[in-house]
């Protein structure tokens, strides 16, 4: 589905990349996301990541003890770039235009595609089987 979208749709930076990622445990899952939300989540990256250098580098300084990289200890640069890492849901909240447009490429494509809607149609029943037997299973959707 997601390579028939990427072949179709009318912007490079709306393609779906998937990616096998552990987080919070040493079980991989499959995480699929548009490139210009992978990019955002880079650039929100370097930039804090370049705020906590240079509150390394200036003259006033790392005022912690050797290792202690904690913000009560660091320089208020340190602290900054510390509050600058964006959330997943505070990077979608900046890229809400793309994800309209991007919502609105979807539907064009499958609404002129039959096999890209016949593709999402089968995704939507099974997320909601999914969904169903997680239900009766652990009490939650």
């Amino acid at each position: 589905m997601y390579a028939l979208f990427n072949e179709l749709n009318s912007d490079d930076e709306y393609d779906i990349i998937c990616r096998l990622r552990k987080r919070g445990s040493h079980i991989p899952r499959r995480e699929c996301e548009p490139k210009f939300i992978t990019r955002a989540r880079q650039r929100n990256s370097v930039m804090a990541m370049r705020m906590m250098r240079d509150s390394l580098d200036s003259a006033s300084g790392f005022a912690g003890a050797v290792g202690d990289f904690s913000a009560t200890n660091g320089s208020p640069m340190f602290k900054a770039g510390l509050d600058m890492i964006l959330t997943e849901d505070e990077i979608a909240d900046g890229e809400v235009t793309k994800i309209e447009a991007m919502q609105i490429d979807m539907l064009r494509i499958a609404t002129e595609n039959p096999e890209c809607l016949e593709a999402l149609m089968r995704v939507g029943k099974l997320k909601q089987v999914l969904s169903e037997e997680r239900m009766k299973k652990f009490g939650v959707p």
